[in-house]
């Protein structure tokens, strides 16, 4: 998300100051940036805010741009600007649509911070729907990230993968639906599909999801991970699958959200990479999902991605779908971005 800012900010001859956590840095930013500082956690808020402040002051910084624009740090730190009389446009990415209208800290946010970026056109409809007089929503799909260096060739001897990304969170993810349905329909799934999950087993919750694997003896449709990916890896196996996964359904707590005020990490990496999804059905009213789709209810989600497997036809067509996909094209959403700066 930040590398696809960087860019933006780069290719519009912006002088972009980089301030963040050196455990998020990576080295890609430094190219896309005049400078990078590093904020210590570990410092008192107060003390931290002077040294921001004072970076801001010396290098002329006009527009400070949060990359999450929620909690009570930045809260703090917008209080903290109204004290010393700072001069700045405030800008931030708005990850929960629904905030600016449910929760006070988000309220003493947009006292200063008047232009909000959400991550996708259905999220600003919310958003905008919603917003409060004076405050701008924009859009825009961070779906820009460096390409992977060269690696060995992951093989996958003609398996089709169904990759589903992102920490093994069952909140978000029906996972344990999933095991089950593989269950019920094992004679049915051929020996050449497989799962691969992206997140890290070693967590509580990849623990307890791998153990259910092994329970059920289903684990030689799995591809899983017990350490963190890094980019390089995380970018080719991607590349690497036919398919992505999210595996949101109505049963897991966050469904609702994913609908209208969030979106999940596996959307971005889908338009990112152009590979097909496979999502519920009520994903189908949103239309960035038309045409690059296969939609399906919970109980027919293998027999899906038999016909996928087989019917190499269909999964072209979805793959070639991201062909009149022009709003994903790096131009127009480099130019949604910058509109708000303006």
């Amino acid at each position: 998300m930040l590398y696809s800012q960087l860019l933006f900010l780069s290719a519009n001859n912006f002088t972009t100051y980089l301030y963040i956590n050196a455990k998020i840095f990576r080295t890609e930013f430094k190219s896309l940036t005049k400078e990078v500082a590093y904020f210590n956690p570990e410092e008192s808020r107060l003390s931290e805010f002077k040294k921001i402040f004072r970076y801001i002051k010396s290098n002329g910084i006009s527009k400070v741009i949060f990359n999450t624009a929620h909690g009570l740090l930045v809260r703090d730190f917008i209080l903290y600007s109204f004290l010393i009389f700072s001069k700045c446009k405030f800008y931030g990415i708005l990850h929960q649509a629904e905030k600016p209208e449910t929760s006070f800290t988000q309220k003493v946010i947009s006292l200063r911070t008047k232009n909000y970026f959400v991550l996708s056109d259905t999220v600003m409809d919310y958003a905008q729907k919603y917003s409060t007089k004076g405050i701008r929503v924009s859009s825009f799909y961070p779906i820009f990230f460096p390409q992977p260096k060269s690696l060995t060739q992951i093989k996958n001897n003609g398996d089709f993968i169904v990759c589903i990304p992102g920490a093994i969170e069952p909140e978000r993810k029906d996972y344990y639906t999933l095991v089950d349905l593989i269950v019920k329909h094992q004679d049915e799934i051929g020996e050449n599909i497989k799962f691969e999950l992206l997140g890290n087993m070693r967590s509580i919750q990849g623990k307890k999801l791998y153990d259910y694997i092994f329970e059920k003896r289903v684990n030689d449709y799995f591809i899983t991970h017990t350490e963190y990916l890094h980019d390089n890896e995380f970018f080719q196996r991607i590349i690497n699958s036919q398919i992505i996964l999210p595996l949101i359904h109505p049963a897991v707590k966050e469904f609702a959200p994913f609908l209208k005020t969030s979106i999940s990490g596996a959307f971005s990496l889908g338009f990112a990479f152009q590979k097909p999804f496979l999502l519920h059905n009520k994903f189908n009213v949103i239309d960035d999902f038309n045409g690059i789709s296969e939609f399906y209810e919970t109980g027919e989600l293998i027999s899906r991605i038999i016909k996928l497997s087989k019917n190499t036809e269909l999964l072209a067509s979805l793959n070639n779908g991201y062909s009149s996909k022009q709003k994903f094209s790096f131009e127009e959403q480099s130019e949604k971005y910058i509109a708000l700066l303006k």
